[in-house]
């Protein structure tokens, strides 16, 4: 048991040294923090699509996933 703790306790410090390694790459030379600008946003500015579906309409669209999904799950490609 005190051997499982101790490769444990290795594991962790290990895991944080790696992690704070990695975790942001270096920046480029000459560069500083106050360089960074913010990032681009690519979301839709208005309204992406129609949403006045009916019921039946949902049902189709979901069925036709569904559909889809289990043909290639099953690799059913001519499905």
């Amino acid at each position: 048991m005190k051997h499982i703790a101790i490769w444990a306790v290795a594991a962790q410090l290990l895991a944080f040294f790696a992690g704070s390694v990695l975790a942001a790459p270096p920046l480029p030379e000459g560069a500083s923090v106050s360089d960074a600008k913010a990032l681009m946003s690519y979301a839709p500015e208005g309204n992406p699509g129609g949403t006045d579906f009916d019921v039946a309409d949902r049902a189709a669209i979901e069925n036709l996933i569904y559909a889809y999904s289990f043909a290639y799950d099953n690799g059913a490609a001519d499905a």
